[in-house]
Parts: C-alpha cells; sequence; structure tokens
C-alpha cells in the first residue's frame, strides 16, 4: 500500500462528502486506501460515509474523542507507505495528493510535506509557520510582526513575508493537509492526545524535527481549505488555540525561556484587546469588539482565571 489517507469527521456531514468526492477524482493513479474516524457525529455523517463511500475504511467513535486521539485511532490502522493527514473541511484540486507524493518521493530528505491551502475564492491561505519560541512571541506582544508584516525577522512566526510560491523547509505545515512518511511518525508515536483541538501538529511536527526529520512546504499543489468545519463557537476556536500555546509552552521549554515566552504571550494577548476596541469605535464594526472580548477572556485563563466556568485549565 503507497498512501493512507487519513480523516476525523465531527458533524460535518456535507464538507465530509465534497471532500471525499474530490480526494477519489482527484487521486486516480496512487494505491491507496482512505480511513475516517467518526468522533461520534450527530448529524449522519458515519451513515452517509457508509452508504456513499463504501470503500472507506469507517472507524466510529460513540463520543467526541478528540483530534489528537481520533488521528491515532487512523494512524494505527493504516497500512500505507506514506500516511497523508486530511481535513474533512478540504476540497483536493488537480491530482494535489498525487502531486505532493511524487515531490516526496523525488525528494527523499523530506520526511514531511504540506501543500498550498486556498480559501474558498481561490486566494493563498497561511499553509506554514514556525514554532512559538520566545523571539517569535516577543514580535507578536509588540506588534511589530503587524506593523512589518514581510519582515523575515518580525513575520517568521507566520512567515507572512513568503509568498508560498517555492519549496521551502519550514518548521510545521498546517495540519489540514500533511503528508508524512509512516517511518515519521513511528519515531515519536504519533499525536499528544493532550492537544484536544489546535497545537497538535505543531507539537508534532516539533517531535518529528527533533528526531532529526525535515518538513518541508510544496507550492505544486493546491487544496481547498474552508477552517473551522468543526469549530463554530468563536469562543471556542480563541480558547482551544491559546490553550494549545499555553500546553506547547509548558512541554518545550523550561526555567527562564519558560518564564519569558509565558510573558509575552500574555502580553501579546493582552495588547489586543484595546486594539480591536479602537478598531471597533473607529469602524463600527463589531466582529472587532468581539474579538476584543475574546482576547479579555485569554488573558484572565492565561492568568489560570476563567471567567465564564471559573476554573484552571490543565496545562500541564
Amino acid at each position: 500500500m503507497t498512501l493512507s489517507v487519513v480523516l476525523v469527521n465531527y458533524n460535518t456531514r456535507d464538507l465530509t462528502r465534497e471532500c471525499l468526492a474530490s480526494l477519489y477524482r482527484e487521486t486516480v493513479q496512487t494505491d491507496l486506501e482512505v480511513i475516517l474516524v467518526d468522533n461520534g457525529s450527530t448529524d449522519g455523517s458515519a451513515d452517509m460515509v457508509a452508504r456513499e463511500f463504501p470503500g472507506v475504511v469507517l472507524l466510529r467513535n460513540p463520543c467526541n474523542e478528540g483530534f489528537s486521539r481520533a488521528n491515532n485511532q487512523g494512524i494505527a490502522v493504516a497500512r500505507g507507505e506514506y500516511i497523508l493527514l486530511l481535513n474533512t473541511d478540504t476540497v483536493v484540486l488537480d491530482r494535489a495528493v498525487e502531486k505532493t507524493l511524487a515531490f516526496m518521493r523525488a525528494h527523499p530528505e523530506a520526511d514531511v510535506a504540506g501543500c498550498r491551502l486556498l480559501n474558498a475564492d481561490r486566494s493563498t491561505q497561511p499553509s506554514a509557520r514556525s514554532f512559538p519560541n520566545t523571539r517569535n512571541l516577543f514580535w507578536l506582544a509588540t506588534l511589530l510582526n503587524a506593523v512589518f508584516p514581510k519582515s523575515r525577522v518580525f513575520g517568521q512566526f507566520d512567515l507572512t513575508w513568503f509568498g508560498y510560491d517555492r519549496v521551502l523547509e519550514v518548521d510545521t505545515v498546517i495540519g489540514a493537509f500533511l503528508m508524512a512518511k509512516r517511518s515519521a511518525f513511528g519515531l515519536v508515536g504519533g499525536f499528544d492526545e493532550k492537544f484536544y483541538f489546535y497545537g497538535d501538529e505543531a507539537d508534532l511536527l516539533k517531535r518529528m524535527r527533533d528526531a532529526g526529520c525535515r518538513v518541508f512546504f510544496f507550492p505544486g499543489a493546491d487544496v481547498v481549505h474552508y477552517g473551522g468545519g468543526s469549530i463554530r463557537n468563536p469562543l471556542m476556536y480563541y480558547r482551544n488555540l491559546h490553550n494549545s500555546y499555553l500546553r506547547m509552552l509548558r512541554k518545550h521549554y523550561r526555567g527562564a525561556e519558560f518564564a519569558a515566552a509565558l510573558l509575552f504571550l500574555k502580553a501579546a494577548v493582552a495588547v489586543r484587546v484595546p486594539v480591536y476596541l479602537a478598531a471597533g469605535a473607529f469602524t463600527f464594526d463589531r466582529t472587532y469588539v468581539a474579538k476584543a472580548w475574546y482576547y479579555l477572556l485569554n488573558v484572565f485563563e492565561t492568568a489560570g482565571l476563567d471567567l465564564e466556568r471559573g476554573y484552571r485549565y490543565d496545562i500541564n
């Protein structure tokens, strides 16, 4: 078996149908298996897959086990030499899977590769970034990344200087489309299941790179990524994203380096509250005010206080 494609579904029936249809339509010359792990969906997703895509290996969880654990379930039964992790809110364009696979075969030094992600209007979406560290978080805290987005120094975290027009070795690619050698997963034992949602691929690739693997962005293949298919609550999105940063810092940094990184993360979150409030007042756009509120909640959560639930998040 050449390639195993692993998807995790949670209440994204229509998106999943479109994703699977595009995957089969655009991947015709590769020996592949498709594994879908359903995380206890209540919208009929699993039944739709069983009915309309009988060739898919369907694993049904009785409840939402989280993105990382579900991916590990799929990886555990995958038989391919290469494994592609593909989000269900994607649409494969113009043989993108086969083109990425051909790139990896032509470049044996590439243990992991991601392709170019596109928005629904076909504009380029950020498809790679750097790991959070004291330097990158300092640029976020001082807003220098926003003031000088084309700077290779200040724009390093989100790679805002990069045009996604050439092959580039990177820290991490976005997990919506992540192809890796099976052996790379074997080196690190898969995902850390403490990352329930978000930050999971950054942690995975940090451990892969620490083990000697190399990660590349490949511009020769395009995939539409709608984004946010499983999370429709903005507060939940910001909360999970922020908590993933906390866990990432706690896991990979120690001592003074951890303290500095955490301080800069707190500052990066806090400084965006007045910025978004000012933007909302100037433009009369309530979206900015909502973002300010979400960031304000994250400021208190960073300090260990959850305003809505009143407990500390587990970031051990």
